[in-house]
């Protein structure tokens, strides 16, 4: 974990897939992203399942981080 006077910079987990489910399917965010809208959470979690799981630096390395703002 990374920490700021302001975020929590973390790697990605398995934790974080309904809230990226739920943000990708906004308008506003999807024309910014590759996938465009989800049709469903299987569908986000199909694509993000390589980021879940062990990394093999032999053939190549896929980090994704979380980005928090901290409670005040």
């Amino acid at each position: 974990m990374i920490k700021t006077p302001r975020l929590y910079l973390t790697r990605l987990t398995k934790k974080d897939l309904e809230n990226i489910h739920r943000k990708n399917c906004y308008s506003e965010v999807a024309k910014f992203n590759t996938i465009g809208i989800p049709k469903h959470l299987e569908e986000t979690k199909q694509f993000l399942q390589p980021l879940f799981e062990p990394q093999n630096p032999e053939k190549g390395v896929q980090l994704c981080w979380s980005i928090r703002l901290k409670k005040k």
